[in-house]
């Protein structure tokens, strides 16, 4: 019975951390080292479209340097956690302070909802950012 708590999802346990903080919020996580940054929140599709399947965070290069699978709740929000790296560990990601810009993915890989208001880089730290798909170019 103790090798099944083990096994929680991360998802789930996303799901709980994610509850507890706000849309502003940049706090230190275990996900995020110094070469990292840890990016993570809601995911809210607009009045009906369907759910992302994922999000995509892109480089201003336009180097894809993370990506993360949308878990969709019960309510029909999103949620998503994913490790963005820097350009030590991929070449085209970003430096300390460059803007990472999101996609939403729907099918297809290249099939996405780009133009999604872009973040700093901030490695060894968690920004929560919440992703809304945008009205114009609909």
């Amino acid at each position: 019975m103790h090798g099944r708590r083990a096994v929680w999802s991360v998802p789930l346990a996303f799901a709980l951390l994610v509850g507890s903080l706000t849309s502003a919020a940049v706090v230190p996580s275990a996900y995020a080292e110094g070469t990292t940054a840890a990016f993570w929140g809601y995911v809210i599709p607009g009045a009906g479209r369907p759910m992302p399947t994922r999000v995509r965070a892109v480089s201003p290069s336009g180097v894809v340097c993370g990506s993360s699978d949308v878990a969709t709740t019960t309510t029909g929000i999103g949620l998503y956690a994913m490790v963005v790296v820097s350009g030590d560990v991929k070449d085209g990601c970003p430096a300390v302070g460059d803007l990472v810009g999101f996609s939403l993915l729907y099918r297809a890989i290249d099939e996405d909802v780009s133009g999604l208001s872009p973040a700093p880089f901030r490695p060894g730290q968690a920004t929560t950012l919440h992703l809304t798909r945008p009205l114009s170019g609909d």
